[in-house]
């Protein structure tokens, strides 16, 4: 998924997320169809908790120079020519 959809998902999940909190029990069970409000909570912070996990997968911690940096010393090391 790209990191601006992700961003994005989360963000929205996040507004779902406050909305249920601040809805009655009876409310959240016809709305989501669960039997308890706390359901509904679990759910929405699995979802939460499974595109965090994407989103840090995704992020990087080496900048774009950095990474053509290390491509240019892999190439070098193994005696291959990076451009030709």
């Amino acid at each position: 998924m790209e990191l601006t959809t992700l961003k994005n998902n989360l963000s929205k999940l996040y507004e779902e997320l406050a909305k249920v909190k601040e809805m009655t029990n009876k409310q959240v069970c016809k709305v989501y169809q669960v039997n308890y409000k706390r359901e509904a909570i679990a759910l929405i912070q699995d979802e939460i908790s499974s595109l965090e996990k994407e989103l840090e997968e995704t992020t990087f911690d080496y900048t774009d120079e950095e990474l053509e940096d290390e491509r240019q010393a892999i190439c070098m090391v193994q005696g291959l020519r990076r451009y030709c």
